[in-house]
């Protein structure tokens, strides 16, 4: 799938939040992959994420994890997609900003080598080994790799928030390697170079979204008196009372209706109103992977 693009216009912005939420760690096999001029293989196509690192989790409200983009996303393709910037006004609008850019061959190399000297492309470690007993609300950070035919999942609760308890362990030396790697991810224009082309606007295909009935409070105005907007939802898409868990709804169907719609829209169909969460999928994505 390709990306559709368009340019990113200069506001004043605020970083957007990150995450999906998730415990554990493991090694799965993975199909389809091409190798490298590093010797690394990793999954050619674009709709194959070959690195995806996100957070979840902590004390967030409600849809927070659902509608929140992946912090990183690096496609087989190349096309590198992260959270855009959000312009500074309440309410926000209903679709998180997310950007794509085009990360060249090179560049994968990069970043699998810098995984693999950072001894990622292997079973994850114990991360825990009470380095975050004392860290309460903090998210889960999720990092996945797609190389030499498997997938290596690493997760890491309260990451960078480690408790100093004076004492070095194996637990305490992989979360600062994971750290350093995770790091070097978000500052991937850093990390490698002129290998990354410029942030463009990620125009989705689709959309994930959940919907349940509004309650009273969420038709009510806020604090600062701001009384939510009512909108008919489109007819060309899925019917919201068929919503409760995520459904795919094709960016065709529904027109500008999202792109005008904020945090407070409710949308409205056969004498109900509703309240929705929404996602911008990336090619990778599908509401079967989330």
């Amino acid at each position: 799938m390709t990306a559709r693009r368009t340019r990113l216009p200069l506001v004043l912005l605020l970083p957007a939040l990150v995450g999906l939420a998730a415990c554990g760690s493991e090694t799965v096999d993975a199909t389809d992959t091409t190798a490298a001029g590093g010797g690394i293989s990793y999954p050619p196509a674009g709709n194959q994420a070959v690195v995806r690192l996100s957070q979840g989790g902590g004390f967030v409200p409600e849809g927070a994890d659902f509608r929140t983009p992946a912090e990183l996303v690096i496609e087989g393709d190349g096309n590198v997609y992260r959270p855009g910037a959000q312009i500074e006004i309440f309410p926000a609008p209903l679709v998180p900003a997310v950007t794509v850019a085009t990360l060249d061959q090179e560049g994968i190399e990069i970043v699998l080598q810098a995984a693999q000297e950072a001894g990622l492309l292997a079973p994850a470690p114990d991360y825990d080994g009470g380095a975050t007993a004392l860290v309460a609300d903090a998210p889960t950070t999720i990092l996945e790799i797609q190389a030499d035919g498997q997938t290596f999942r690493h997760e890491a609760y309260a990451l960078g928030f480690e408790a100093d308890t004076g004492q070095q362990s194996s637990a305490t030396e992989a979360r600062s390697n994971l750290n350093d790697f995770v790091n070097q991810l978000r500052d991937l224009p850093t990390m490698v170079g002129d290998h990354l082309g410029p942030d463009e606007v990620y125009d989705p295909e689709r959309f994930g979204v959940i919907a349940r009935p509004a309650t009273p409070e969420e038709l009510a105005p806020t604090e600062d008196q701001i009384a939510p907007t009512v909108v008919a939802w489109p007819a060309g898409a899925p019917p919201l009372a068929s919503m409760s868990a995520c459904t795919e709804v094709a960016a065709a169907d529904v027109g500008t209706t999202f792109a005008d719609a904020n945090q407070l829209t409710r949308f409205s169909q056969d004498g109900a109103t509703y309240t929705v969460f929404l996602r911008v999928l990336t090619p990778d994505e599908s509401c079967a992977t989330l």
